[in-house]
């Protein structure tokens, strides 16, 4: 058998190798846009239609592909990474953060 169950330790490398270029491309570039004081809030709308823009895709394609559950790929590459689906910091949306690990 050469096909063998993908194992925990395996999933973030296989999840980041199933995205499209695009998706970590624009999420990089989100957070470089947004980088400021060591941390970076994204609001869940604005990467939403970033991502929409950047793979010209619908919107349900961004939900059904996981284009926003990228915590793990990004903590593995040494990032703190925090996902608020309530609102804060006087944000109306969801949002996520991202804060250079030390």
């Amino acid at each position: 058998m050469s096909i063998k169950p993908i194992t925990p330790s395996d999933i973030i490398e296989v999840k980041e190798r199933l995205f499209p270029d695009f998706v970590l491309e624009t999420w990089n570039k989100m957070i470089a846009r947004k980088f400021s004081h060591g941390q970076a809030i994204i609001i869940q709308e604005e990467i939403v239609q970033a991502l929409m823009l950047a793979g010209d895709i619908k919107r349900n394609v961004i939900f059904e592909f996981g284009y926003l559950d990228i915590e793990e790929i990004y903590r593995n590459g040494g990032w703190q990474v925090y996902y608020y689906s309530s609102p804060g910091f006087g944000l109306d949306d969801p949002y996520f953060v991202f804060i250079k690990s030390k």
